[in-house]
């Protein structure tokens, strides 16, 4: 019938359709399905620590993006089962001394956004961390819910973690560089210098350091490093880890589409449509130069990370183990990429269509491989955890790739 048909058009994503079967079934409805229709849910949020101040915004379509609109100041949290109209919201949660925090919450019909866990009984409190230890360029991505994946998207819980708002930049991956050669770790460095099949990309001073300039080209300090594999990341986000004194690492897919689309399963970063001037994909320059990372405002996620639609792809931690996101009891399965092992990247280019920029798609890239097309950027878990990838400085050290 049409509750089925709108059900299903709604669970895969496919707006033409729910708007169809959503005008069939209220002309044809004589009350049955009024509660369904009218879709009215609630949300429980408890807080570390509690009183937390809270503004909800609701998120509506302006201008083809999802933009979201402020509605009211509500009490301090907890929050129980606070009533909710079916859709997406947003809530901002500030605390003197604590990081603000956005929490995106999904209302679907009838449905109670509890924030309770795989296998738990009990709705986990959402962290706002202390603002003293965390850096201006931070991300905050509360752990929760989220509808990742497509056709159709399913549940996946994913622990709280901060992302760096940009990738790492030329002038980052320089400073990493050039640090390992004052260290006496010159071939180290060598082996983790962006490099083509015609050569290194970066150029060499006379006291060993590396210089943005090489060969007449000059790569700006402010572009995203690429031409780096798999494994030389992973040891930049060693170095930055063992400077910062916080476990820096690369991001697992399951993070990155959560830090891109936030819980409402949009298909992209700023909604379900994109535009080539909001970011840069295709056809959104007259040009094929680099651009720096902060050059497109409006390819900007819910939690404030920037350039994940395009720009360069992000390397993951991830093996590539099938043609989707493997979900068991709730969460993502992750399979750290090792040896010869194909691994997974995320995000768009300048070079790719609408079609690919999507917040879903899945790029397969060997870890060996250096690309123009390829950056990275930086992740760590909220709370402490083993180091999930092996491959650090230790294995540039040993030249295995």
């Amino acid at each position: 019938g049409y509750h089925f048909c709108h059900h299903r058009a709604e669970q895969l994503g496919d707006a033409r359709e729910t708007a169809q079967y959503e005008a069939l079934l209220r002309a044809h409805d004589r009350g049955t399905y009024a509660g369904y229709l009218e879709g009215t849910g609630a949300v429980s949020l408890s807080t570390r620590p509690q009183g937390v101040r809270a503004t909800l915004f609701r998120f509506e379509v302006q201008e083809r993006r999802l933009v979201p609109v402020e509605i009211e100041r509500l009490p301090p949290t907890p929050l129980k089962k606070r009533a909710l109209g079916h859709g997406s919201w947003l809530l901002e949660l500030t605390l003197e001394g604590r990081m603000p925090t956005r929490y995106p919450v999904y209302i679907d019909r009838g449905a109670h956004w509890h924030g309770v866990p795989p296998g738990g009984k009990a709705t986990v409190p959402t962290v706002l961390p202390w603002a003293s230890e965390v850096e201006p360029d931070d991300c905050y991505i509360p752990a929760g819910w989220a509808r990742l994946g497509e056709s159709p998207t399913r549940e996946v819980w994913v622990d709280g973690f901060f992302m760096k708002r940009f990738p790492v930049t030329n002038a980052e991956y320089l400073a990493f560089l050039d640090d390992l050669v004052e260290r006496g770790e010159v071939q180290v460095a060598e082996r983790a210098q962006p490099s083509t099949v015609a050569g290194p990309c970066f150029g060499r001073l006379s006291d060993g350091r590396f210089s943005l300039t090489h060969g007449g080209t000059t790569w700006q300090p402010d572009w995203p490093v690429v031409y780096v594999d798999q494994a030389s990341a992973a040891a930049y986000a060693t170095w930055r880890a063992a400077r910062s004194g916080l476990p820096w690492r690369l991001p697992w897919e399951d993070e990155w589409e959560k830090a891109a689309r936030g819980v409402d399963g949009r298909r992209f970063v700023m909604g379900d449509f994109v535009d080539p001037s909001w970011a840069e994909i295709r056809g959104s320059t007259s040009d094929e130069s680099v651009h720096p990372v902060d050059a497109f405002p409006l390819d900007e996620s819910v939690y404030g990370v920037r350039g994940l639609t395009g720009g360069v792809l992000d390397w993951c931690l991830d093996k590539h183990r099938g043609h989707a996101l493997s979900v068991s009891g709730g969460r993502a399965e992750r399979v750290a990429a090792r040896g010869s092992d194909a691994a997974l990247c995320r995000g768009g280019t300048r070079t790719v269509p609408e079609a690919v920029a999507t917040a879903t798609f899945r790029h397969v890239v060997p870890r060996s491989k250096k690309s123009v097309r390829v950056g990275f950027r930086l992740a760590r878990s909220l709370e402490p955890e083993p180091d999930p990838d092996t491959s650090g400085i230790w294995i540039l050290r040993a030249g295995s790739m």
